[in-house]
């Protein structure tokens, strides 16, 4: 139908949705195609366990008894979910040089261009429910001519400042870079690390579960690449505890930061899950790590 569900752009940008900044999107109009890679990116996560052919059966008896007592003539309906309890390993990155900036490259636009400023704003589009997105232009050319080569915009929502975007000329169109404020962007990376490291909400069919790290482990690393996820896996001993192994084996990749001659990692696991001996000089303790790593 040439129709598409898909985030809206003249709504929101990585300033005002952290979810854009973090999660990425796709935003195609009129011959316009703007992408955005993930910046949080999640391996899949695979059950340690064997999954068994286990089912639930159920049947909505408590509906039928209602129906029926109204007189309607009903009969249980029943069905089977396939079951499976496991351990699973994922592992996540936070590609911190992407994360709190994006790059446009859209048809030719001026700075003082007001089309240019709808586009930013949304005016006109904003439901009544969302704060205004307030743009200052900043001029910045030396000349100080009517036709500035690149200008800044700041922009903040409820006289919080977010960040800026900048507007420069490229070729025959125009770049709009937008950067998250500094002290904004530090605040997200640290919500995302809280939600990894205390648990993610997990909703299947009406069973509310969590998915909480009985192990984690947490680096900072020079590429934006899951490089324990190979090393790291978990095994039963003989009686009958699980045991995480490979941990020393991820320590010696080359491509985690060091601080003081020490890589800079994070271990986290509880008496479920027992962890071979590791060597002296690892972050145990969470408040330490997030100083490590700047946050």
């Amino acid at each position: 139908e040439g129709e598409v569900i898909q985030f809206d752009l003249y709504n929101e940008n990585i300033l005002t949705s952290p979810e854009l900044d973090a999660f990425g999107y796709m935003f195609t109009l009129e011959g316009i195609s703007l992408t955005r890679k993930a910046p949080v990116g999640i391996t899949k996560a695979v059950g340690l366990d064997p999954y068994d052919g286990d089912m639930a059966f159920y049947a909505n008896h408590d509906l039928v008894k209602r129906a029926i007592y109204q007189g309607q003539n009903a009969t249980p309906n029943p069905y089977s979910k396939e079951e499976h309890l496991s351990l699973y390993k994922v592992s996540f990155t936070i590609d911190t040089d992407t994360l709190g900036k994006d790059e446009w490259i859209v048809e030719k636009a001026e700075c003082e261009d007001q089309s240019l400023k709808i586009w930013l704003t949304g005016t006109g589009k904003k439901n009544k429910d969302q704060a205004d997105v307030e743009l200052k232009n900043l001029w910045m050319n030396a000349e100080n001519t009517k036709k500035p080569e690149y200008c800044e915009y700041m922009v903040s929502v409820d006289d919080e400042m977010l960040g800026a975007i900048r507007v420069s000329k490229v070729g025959g169109k125009t770049r709009l870079v937008f950067e998250l404020n500094q002290e904004k962007k530090k605040e997200r990376i640290r919500q995302i690390l809280e939600a990894i490291k205390n648990g993610l909400y997990a909703q299947s069919s009406n069973e509310v579960n969590t998915i909480v790290p009985l192990f984690m482990a947490a680096a900072a690393v020079k590429v934006p690449s899951p490089i324990f996820h190979p090393f790291i896996g978990a095994s039963r001993t003989e009686d009958g505890k699980i045991e995480v192994f490979g941990v020393q084996d991820a320590l010696k990749n080359g491509w985690i930061e060091k601080a003081n001659g020490k890589p800079i990692v994070y271990l986290q696991f509880c008496d479920r899950l027992s962890v071979k001996e590791i060597e002296a000089g690892i972050v145990k303790i969470w408040d330490d790590f997030l100083k490590e790593i700047g946050l």
